[in-house]
């Protein structure tokens, strides 16, 4: 109930937007038509299966103390995937089926930042969550496809993060490592079709 609950209150904060949002790189601005986008729906069984991850990640890890990133994504016709942590491929390659969602948690990064671009409508806006809150974006039920993700893990403490995606009809790009990181292309009606994110 209280995993639920903190995921509702990230939601929440998509309508009401973030305090946080000016962390946003500026060419990462919402556009009118994504401030007013529908979130997506998110059925409880996906938010405890990612808890669930988040907690087998940190066993796995190196420390306890060691960061960890879990993210699902929802893809058209298929739906919510299963989890995946830290580098793991989420998505699909090969068959032309894009992400509509994103999902993320994480552990002791201090906190992530993430935007998502949206096929004929633009930049979500920034949302922002703290360790062991879930955040979205993106949305469901609509056929809108994500095209690009700006991601930023550990905004709290200035650290790294990592991140590379595919994209349709491009496939794999250069992976990279720096504070923000983009996955995706903007301008190019591109989707993308599955992403790696590690702290």
């Amino acid at each position: 109930m209280r995993r639920r609950m903190q995921t509702v209150l990230a939601v929440a904060g998509i309508v009401l937007g973030s305090a946080l949002a000016g962390v946003a790189p500026a060419s990462a601005e919402a556009s009118p038509a994504a401030r007013h986008a529908t979130s997506a729906s998110i059925p409880e069984s996906v938010v405890t299966q990612l808890e669930s991850a988040v907690q087998q990640a940190r066993k796995d890890g190196r420390s306890a103390a060691a960061p960890v990133v879990c993210y699902t994504v929802h893809i058209r016709d298929y739906g919510w995937q299963s989890p995946r942590c830290n580098s793991e491929t989420a998505g699909s390659v090969g068959q032309n089926t894009p992400i509509e969602a994103i999902l993320i948690q994480t552990a002791g990064t201090g906190g992530f930042c993430v935007n998502a671009h949206l096929q004929n409508t633009g930049w979500q806006g920034t949302r922002c969550g703290a360790d062991d809150v879930q955040v979205p974006a993106g949305s469901t039920g609509q056929a809108v496809s994500v095209e690009a993700l700006d991601i930023n893990l550990g905004w709290t403490r200035g650290a790294n993060t990592g991140a590379q995606g595919h994209v349709q009809n491009y496939g794999w790009q250069a992976a990279q490592y720096r504070d923000w990181v983009r996955v995706g292309t903007t301008g190019e009606n591109r989707t993308l079709e599955a992403v790696r994110i590690w702290p």
